[in-house]
């Protein structure tokens, strides 16, 4: 890479945003991270961590046969079909090694049941035939500081209270972003600020009719 290009930029350091700065850095990528708040964690750390997947270490400790296609077909049956299978596909076969992944930098979640979605260990996170619900020890806030430990073991700059005010885009390429009235230019852009839901423009795009429902 030249000097003045980052090889990767990351908009956003709650569990999205930091675990792609892990993997962009562990890849040997320069990164740097921006987040608009004042800390890192985002609306994971506030969360009970739960994390779906299937043919995992964890399962296997309770006997627990399992496998990425099960999870397929279960997922598709019980949304009747009607979404995008290849989406559907590559969530269920890459959540498993994506929780190792996290084992392996120092997630704890204990081979053991637990009885809801707050108690480490695994549970049953739906309707779904074989328990999948992954809960780590400190739930959401356990998740953020191990990804955050690694982040610093990597070298990766946060920079906090620092909001993105739009991407740098070049002949129909993204190429960086604009932070602080400052031009940041990178070789790739990873977007990771979180959902939509405030956007009522967006949300009559793609979800209407939950937009028409009104606030309950």
């Amino acid at each position: 890479m030249s000097d003045d290009i980052i090889d990767v930029v990351v908009i956003g350091g709650g569990g999205a945003g930091l675990a792609a700065a892990v993997s962009a850095a562990e890849a040997g990528a320069s990164v740097l991270l921006f987040e608009a708040e004042t800390e890192l964690g985002g609306s994971t750390q506030l969360s009970a961590g739960l994390f779906t997947a299937a043919g995992t270490s964890v399962q296997r400790g309770l006997g627990i046969e399992d496998s990425a296609e099960k999870f397929f077909q279960h997922y598709m049956d019980l949304n009747h079909w009607v979404l995008k299978p290849g989406l559907v596909r590559a969530f269920c076969e890459n959540a498993g090694p994506t929780l190792e992944w996290l084992l392996g930098l120092g997630v704890e979640i204990p081979a053991r049941e637990s009885s809801n979605a707050h108690m480490p260990g695994l549970c049953q996170a739906g309707v779904e035939d074989v328990w999948r619900g992954h809960v780590p020890k400190d739930q959401g806030y356990g998740l953020v500081q191990t990804l955050d430990r690694a982040r610093r073991a990597h070298g990766v700059e946060a920079v906090l209270g620092t909001r993105v005010q739009s991407l740098l885009v070049e002949d129909g390429r993204v190429v960086g972003v604009v932070a602080d009235d400052i031009e940041v230019r990178a070789h790739a852009v990873v977007v990771a600020s979180g959902g939509f839901a405030q956007n009522p423009e967006l949300l009559e795009q793609y979800y209407p009719y939950p937009l028409r429902a009104g606030e309950s």
